[in-house]
């Protein structure tokens, strides 16, 4: 079987808009909470956080920015409330042995 060779796909770095499409659990080496976006352009970006939410951490401060309300012993559902709400986000090159991949930078995931 024949595959085409195709061109590195970049994202630049900087301020770039889309829409949360997917969000995922994993749970090795740790439980984390992925936030699937997809640009304007099709291309997916992906940032993790851990699965905990309080006031104070990534994920509760994401949920937050998003509108929703944290009530101490309340359940969440972080797939309800981010699933297709549009945002914005910044993304910096990080260059690895591996190559070079589109980091989302902290903090910086906000609706619009």
């Amino acid at each position: 079987m024949e595959i085409e060779v195709k061109a590195a796909k970049r994202i630049e770095d900087g301020r770039h808009e889309g829409t949360i499409t997917a969000v995922e659990y994993r749970t090795t080496p740790f439980e984390y909470t992925d936030i699937v976006v997809t640009l304007k352009d099709g291309q997916k970006v992906k940032t993790g956080v851990p699965t905990t939410i309080t006031p104070e951490s990534k994920l509760g401060k994401i949920l937050i920015d998003f509108g929703v309300s944290l009530k101490v012993g309340s359940k969440i559902d972080p797939e309800e409330n981010l699933l297709n709400k549009k945002c914005s986000l910044m993304t910096m090159t990080r260059v690895t042995e591996r190559g070079s991949f589109a980091n989302v930078v902290q903090g910086s995931l906000k609706p619009r």
